[in-house]
């Protein structure tokens, strides 16, 4: 096919999909919206919108002429603003067309008294308001930094955007109170908010002022029955994005009627549910009372699980003694014995009803002696995972971004995702025969940007087994900006042997630049059901670490699980041993079957699959042997277990067969 045909080819279906789009737009445009009445979830009931006086900021095109349009449908009367009177007129005339109530003003709300003529004349011609909504607003400069911004375009900028909705919603405030009545005021903003859009800089200023205006007027209404309410929207149809999208993608959005039930929800909703939040449209859409309840990104974060183990179409019993499970990544080996001594002893001499040591205190100074660092250097938490997340709420904004490498650990990602952190991934390097694997440290260095708030590493990493080098990173440490954090979570650490490997109980003294270690007793130790973990890190941030966390949130007979494991030094000696000599064992027979594989220090390696992954993981299975059921670099890998010897030979059997079919 020539290159001229395949043009011509193209614009051909973007026409048609533009036209199924316009289809699609007329649809929902003609649709009723539809107050879902009853009770709320906090029992209240819906108000009735019928004869309720609503005000809409730039309701003569865009998402205001769409908002004015459905709250006239739900029986309200409408009052339609824009600067032209044609337009005005003609908008009005539209909606009473369609049956709708309103009346039009024409009000240039730059000028300095603008707001309040507007809300002076729209009293006088409805007899009254009971909503605005201020939606007027523009873009003011796109694609420009905004110090290269005209000072005419600045002002513009803030005045349409901030300043008048501001006055408007004073006024209103003024009148509402004057005359004892509850009023509702709605600010429109963005989801530009939550988040960094370069080139769109005095427009995210603005729209966060905005909010920050609802939060202050909200404050000094307590106890009235005035509701003020932020609803940000994302990008819809209209001429305002079609000025900040390329036309291609400004067509595929959704129609501006789709975000008209979300200010109708927030119109009827109890004061105390929307008062003085931000509601997100997007979110409401996927989540309304989680949304509701949390304004953030936690209401659509899903609730995690894993995906559950089939054999022969049905679910396992994960207690079950016969199953070989590493799918988690849990160690197969038991604990140290004192362990069971040890717990046994603090169920008989410590009464249950007694709260742990608040400091885990015993836990540090074991953990001191044992890596040879000062107490004050250690904070404890229920698992690396929850030190993670602990991290993260404390280092990074929402909206802010973080650098990890790719894949990663799906953790880190759900941790971010429920805090509406960014996340900017730097590929792994998988290396050959010449080209070692590697974190590709360069690679997160050219990522670090004005806007990165924390680097987060794995070492030995997460699913390849590769440790961090110590000499490589103290010279990545001298090139990243001194302010920024670094985490490295070495939950594998213990498993490692290479004589190179990064070990930050060692450097971290050594550095000027904020370095935390995160550890854990549930991989190595063999302790997962007690969940505990530890950062490492100098002072003040070891003690800021701590303070972020919840107090007991490590139960004495945990933290005398693992003083016990830590103990004894020589389980800790034959359990390396073990699991050294047989991941070099796998290693020989993986490449004896003409598998390539990726030389690992962790307790699993990634093993190029013998055939299609899932025949592969089903293949096991049928053995009682279940993989993580995931694939990796172009699903050409696989995450292969390190488990007792005796596991390790069942499963090179299971593999070499599959190798042979």
């Amino acid at each position: 096919m020539t290159l001229k045909r395949i043009k011509r080819r193209t614009r051909r279906l973007i026409a048609q999909s533009w036209i199924h789009l316009r289809r699609f737009q007329r649809k929902v445009a003609e649709r009723p919206y539809v107050v879902q009445t009853g009770c709320h979830s906090d029992g209240t009931t819906s108000s009735d919108l019928s004869g309720k006086v609503v005000l809409v900021t730039g309701s003569t095109r865009g998402i205001g002429r769409a908002v004015a349009a459905g709250f006239a449908q739900q029986g309200a009367r409408v009052v339609i603003h824009g600067t032209s009177e044609p337009t005005v007129s003609k908008t009005v005339a539209e909606i009473e067309a369609k049956g709708g109530s309103a009346v039009g003003i024409s009000v240039d709300l730059r000028s300095t008294d603008g707001p309040e003529k507007l809300l002076r004349k729209a009293v006088a011609a409805a007899s009254g308001v009971d909503i605005v909504i201020n939606n007027a607003g523009i873009t003011g400069p796109l694609g420009a930094q905004p110090w290269t911004a005209t000072a005419a375009a600045a002002d513009e900028t803030f005045t349409v955007n901030l300043i008048a909705p501001y006055r408007l919603a004073a006024a209103a405030i003024a009148w509402f109170k004057q005359c004892g009545r509850p009023g509702r005021i709605i600010n429109v903003s963005t989801g530009a908010t939550e988040t960094i859009a370069p080139g769109m800089a005095l427009y995210g200023i603005t729209k966060s002022g905005l909010e920050a205006s609802t939060r202050f007027l909200a404050g000094d209404l307590e106890g009235d029955a005035i509701t003020v309410t932020t609803l940000r929207l994302g990008s819809v149809h209209t001429e305002m994005t079609k000025q900040a999208f390329s036309w291609d993608k400004a067509e595929l959005l959704p129609p501006a009627e789709t975000v008209v039930p979300d200010f109708i929800d927030i119109a009827t909703a109890p004061h105390r549910l929307v008062h003085g939040r931000a509601i997100s449209s997007w979110r409401r859409h996927v989540a309304p009372e989680a949304e509701r309840i949390v304004a953030g990104p936690l209401a659509t974060a899903p609730s995690f699980r894993y995906p559950i183990l089939l054999r022969k179409g049905e679910p396992i019993d994960r207690e079950n003694p016969s199953y070989d499970l590493f799918d988690r990544g849990e160690s197969q080996f038991d604990p140290s014995p004192r362990v069971f001594d040890a717990v046994r002893s603090e169920l008989e001499t410590r009464p249950i009803s007694r709260y742990p040591d608040e400091h885990s205190d015993r836990l540090k100074e074991g953990l001191a002696s044992a890596l040879d660092v000062p107490t004050d250097w250690l904070a404890i938490g229920p698992g690396s995972f929850e030190l993670i997340d602990r991290l993260v709420r404390l280092l990074v904004d929402a909206g802010g971004n973080v650098i990890s490498n790719h894949p990663g650990w799906f953790g880190f990602g759900m941790t971010c995702k429920k805090h509406g952190v960014q996340i900017c991934k730097v590929p792994f390097v998988i290396g050959s025969a010449t080209n070692r694997s590697h974190h590709n440290l360069d690679g997160v260095l050219a990522a670090i940007s004005s806007h990165t708030r924390l680097i987060y590493l794995i070492s030995p990493s997460n699913p390849e087994g590769i440790p961090l080098c110590e000499d490589e990173f103290l010279q990545f440490l001298a090139f990243i900006p001194p302010h920024l954090p670094v985490i490295v979570d070495e939950a594998y650490i213990e498993f490692a042997d290479d004589p190179d490997r990064l070990d930050t109980t060692k450097i971290i003294g050594r550095t000027d630049r904020t370095v935390i270690g995160l550890r854990t007793f549930s991989k190595f130790f063999g302790l997962a059901a007690m969940r505990v973990g530890y950062a490492i890190a100098r002072p003040p941030m070891a003690d800021i670490i701590e303070r972020a966390g919840v107090v007991f949130s490590v139960g004495s007979i945990a933290a005398t699980a693992a003083i016990a494991a830590l103990e004894d030094v020589g389980h800790r000696a034959n359990l390396k041993d073990t699991i050294t000599t047989e991941r070099e064992r796998i290693a020989r027979a993986v490449v004896e079957l003409g598998l390539d594989s990726v030389r690992s220090q962790a307790p699993f390696m990634l093993v190029e699959s013998p055939c299609e992954p899932a025949a592969c993981f089903e293949a096991f299975a049928a053995e009682g042997t279940f993989l993580a059921p995931r694939t990796f670099y172009k699903d050409a890998y696989i995450l292969y277990p390190v488990g007792r010897p005796e596991q390790n030979a069942a499963n090179l059997s299971i593999l070499s067969k599959l190798v042979w079919i």
